[in-house]
């Protein structure tokens, strides 16, 4: 009799650890990313495969403004170099399932950024070389029958992902902010195939 009470809170234990080491940890993993001044924008980066990367460099990346998404192609606007590993942060997220390999990926390196122009005291445009004065490109890739698939590519410095706000088809829901003008930040709803314009609200 003397022995139960150690065996039995031993069993306890073990079935303490067992339930800790299957339990999803999504309430752990990062929500938000914003490219300010500080490197690196992820805090448990992870590893692109060939494939993921093969998605990115297919996606492309859009501008959004209040009524959603706008043309890539703006005069003066520079391409996108061609996307490498180099100066790409990813981390994984969950959108849906805890089981599922959902990222975010960030061009967070100089390479990537797409400066903004603003009119200086005397009515001159200029291009501030600040990271909160410049976009970079954000993609979220999901996995899709096997295969990685970006579901949403936009310039910004600031993305949030929303497990509880704009969710749809049981997708958490994404906001964008930053280098916007008005302080813009934007939704996005997941429509059963990808991410697209849900609303917006200006400060």
């Amino acid at each position: 009799m003397k022995l139960a009470t150690p065996i039995l809170g031993l069993l306890v234990l073990f079935g303490a650890v067992a339930l800790s080491q299957n339990a999803p940890t999504t309430q752990h993993e990062q929500q938000s990313f914003g490219t300010g001044h500080r490197r690196p924008v992820v805090k448990h980066p992870v590893s692109l495969s060939d494939a993921e990367l093969a998605a990115l460099r297919q996606a492309t990346v859009r501008e959004v403004a209040m009524m959603g998404f706008v043309s890539s192609d703006d005069a003066g606007s520079p391409s996108i170099p061609k996307v490498t590993r180099e100066g790409l942060e990813a981390a994984v997220v969950h959108l849906n399932a805890p089981a599922e390999r959902d990222l975010v990926v960030i061009g967070s390196s100089r390479k990537y950024a797409r400066p903004i122009m603003i009119v200086d005291s005397k009515g001159r445009h200029t291009t501030p070389d600040l990271a909160p004065f410049a976009r970079f490109p954000f993609w979220v890739i999901r996995e899709e029958h096997g295969k990685p698939k970006v579901v949403l590519a936009v310039f910004t410095n600031w993305m949030n992902i929303e497990p509880y706000a704009f969710k749809d088809h049981g997708f958490a829901g994404i906001a964008v902010s930053g280098a916007m003008a008005g302080g813009l930040t934007v939704f996005f709803q997941f429509d059963g195939d990808k991410y697209v314009f849900a609303g917006a609200n200006s400060d």
